[in-house]
């Protein structure tokens, strides 16, 4: 008979038994080498002869049998005690299960080896045995090859699924940045619920969900979300659209303000509109140096109850708290020049000098010019010109029936005009009424040809003849025939139009983000000098001019147009009354 203490020192490395013996019963503490250890290398590899006992002093004898191990593969001879463990439940298994301590096969050695089947297979049919192996054999495949391990598979599958929301997620961010790039609406009519699943037709659900609806046709991961997702975290709501904005806002909102700290001196422009829900909103924009390069930027609309200058400059110090900028960096404020932003005790720049007393007001140039054109422009016969023009091409724009025969009318006319409707004039901005000027003079004969043809539609077989037009056409097509045979009319016409064209680039240029005081200073003198160069010459230019009016009309109304001067008479009080002996001496009398 072999006796425990004849069994090598090696075989007792990993023993259950002897490990027990040394911890006081517990296989807790264990590190997950020595777990390894003992799962891994069996001690009955060392042992060639089992002891042999007699089970109750008296009988045959009997021993442990390796081919046990076969036939339960969980279990563990241990030579210290003689006697068998199971492997996966002395390490694995509870201590309590049920109120009871676990005993045999998990604290203490089964060594009745005369019953030893029913014994080892009721234990393998046991719950916590059960539940043990599985944890034993993921112990097992962690150990020995981590990447199959369970947790890693779990951790790998979420590290998918959020790689997956990551890339729908930017997806939607990349729509909601094409969409705000080009101005264009997120919603339609109805949006709250939208079907993900191929149909032949769907409605339209506007443009934030039909560009999603696009990009999914080539993107099979946001195509699987959507139809996969619950229908409350598809990201598609109105809700979620409205937070990506804000967060696309933010993002660029604090880009911005980064820029301006880095550059720390600053001025601010603001102004005050209503929008289409009657609020008042407060546009505040910044200008500052960076990276040598001068910025104008739009930051942010902030709603206000009230327009006085003291609601406005509070508003924009509470702003530039929120935003972390100091005001004693503001070195520049720039408003127009309404009262309740210019005025010098209660405006809004005065309030804010107080708080910021380097921050000197600026009234906008661009501004200030066109309330300088504006103001000399006082003379009738201009602000006349200008309504005409305006009412001529509203005339036009609101119906579709006029604005084809006018089409008609360019292409026989003026095949090769670049544009082909008139422009309606700013109403507030006299300096840009340039570009509908220069347009309303290249589309002109085709103006003069289309009108003459709803008064007298048998004379234009071109054009046809079967329009059938109202009295009320007719009438107000008659009005501005007669408005194109004035004199007074065309010689306005030129003159305008020769004045501004020089303040085109100026007005231009003074609203450029990245303009300085040094290159405006050089752009305003140049207009003055063109303007002081048409005064010390105003003879021969306006000699220059009327000429150019005279060719304009003959060109409409024949070569044997002649342009008149308007009845003088001693008692006429509503136009121009002056004496004259021509039409080009009483224009230049009244005109300039």
């Amino acid at each position: 008979m072999v006796m425990p203490a004849e069994i090598s020192e090696s075989a007792t490395e990993c023993d259950i038994g002897k490990i027990l013996h040394l911890r006081s019963g517990s296989l807790r503490d264990l590190s997950r080498e020595e777990k390894y250890c003992i799962l891994s290398k069996d001690p009955n590899s060392d042992v060639s002869v089992y002891p042999r006992t007699r089970p109750y002093g008296s009988g045959a004898f009997r021993q442990f049998q390796p081919s046990w191990l076969a036939q339960f593969p969980w279990i563990h001879y241990s030579t210290f005690c003689d006697g068998v463990f199971c492997r996966a439940c002395a390490i694995f298994a509870p201590k309590v299960v049920g109120g009871h301590t676990l005993g045999q096969f998990v604290t203490k050695p089964f060594k009745s080896w005369t019953n030893k089947t029913q014994k080892m297979k009721s234990h393998g049919k046991l719950d916590y045995h059960l539940t043990a192996c599985a944890k034993m054999s993921e112990f097992l495949t962690a150990y020995q090859q981590p990447s199959h391990a369970v947790n890693v598979r779990l951790d790998s599958q979420a590290q998918k699924q959020v790689e997956a929301n990551q890339c729908v997620i930017e997806s939607l961010f990349k729509i909601v940045l094409l969409l705000g790039k080009q101005g264009l609406a997120f919603r339609g009519h109805r949006d709250d619920r939208i079907e993900w699943e191929e149909q032949g037709d769907h409605d339209n659900r506007g443009n934030f969900v039909e560009l999603v609806r696009f990009r999914a046709e080539t993107d099979e991961t946001l195509l699987k979300h959507l139809q996969n997702a619950p229908k409350n975290a598809r990201y598609t709501s109105k809700t979620i659209q409205n937070e990506l904005i804000s967060v696309v806002g933010k993002h660029i909102q604090s880009k911005i303000l980064l820029e301006i700290e880095k550059a720390k001196y600053y001025s601010v422009l603001a102004d005050e509109l209503a929008d289409v829900a009657n609020k008042e909103q407060l546009s505040i924009s910044f200008r500052y140096v960076y990276d040598r390069m001068v910025k104008e930027v739009f930051v942010d609309f902030v709603e206000v109850e009230r327009i006085t200058g003291k609601a406005l400059a509070e508003a924009i110090i509470h702003s530039l708290t929120v935003w972390g900028l100091s005001l004693s960096h503001m070195r520049g404020q720039c408003f127009d020049g309404a009262s309740n932003m210019a005025g010098a005790r209660s405006g809004c720049s005065a309030i804010l000098r107080q708080a910021a007393p380097l921050a000197v007001y600026h009234h906008c140039a661009s501004h200030r010019l066109n309330l300088a054109v504006v103001s000399s422009c006082k003379i009738a016969a201009f602000r006349n010109t200008e309504s005409y023009i305006g009412e001529m091409a509203r005339f036009f724009h609101f119906s579709a029936k006029r604005q084809r025969l006018l089409d008609r009318a360019i292409d026989i006319v003026c095949p090769k005009a670049h544009a082909k409707k008139l422009k309606d004039s700013c109403k507030t901005r006299w300096i840009q009424h340039i570009d509908s000027y220069i347009v309303f003079l290249e589309l002109l004969p085709a103006v003069h040809m289309t009108l003459e043809a709803m008064v007298s539609p048998d004379s234009f077989d071109d054009l046809g003849t079967d329009w059938n037009w109202v009295g009320e056409t007719v009438m107000k097509a008659n009005g501005f025939i007669h408005q194109l045979e004035c004199s007074t009319f065309l010689a306005s016409f030129k003159i305008l139009l020769e004045c501004l064209s020089c303040l085109r680039s100026l007005t231009m240029k003074l609203q450029m983000q990245a303009i300085d005081v040094i290159y405006a200073y050089k752009e305003v003198n140049r207009v003055l000098s063109s303007l002081k160069s048409m005064r010390s010459d105003a003879t021969s230019r306006y000699s220059a001019i009327f000429k150019e009016t005279t060719k304009l009309a003959k060109s409409l109304h024949g070569e044997d147009f002649e342009l008149k001067q308007p009845r003088v008479s001693a008692r006429q009080t509503h136009r121009d009354n002056v004496p004259a002996s021509s039409a080009e001496e009483y224009m230049e009398r009244t005109l300039n």
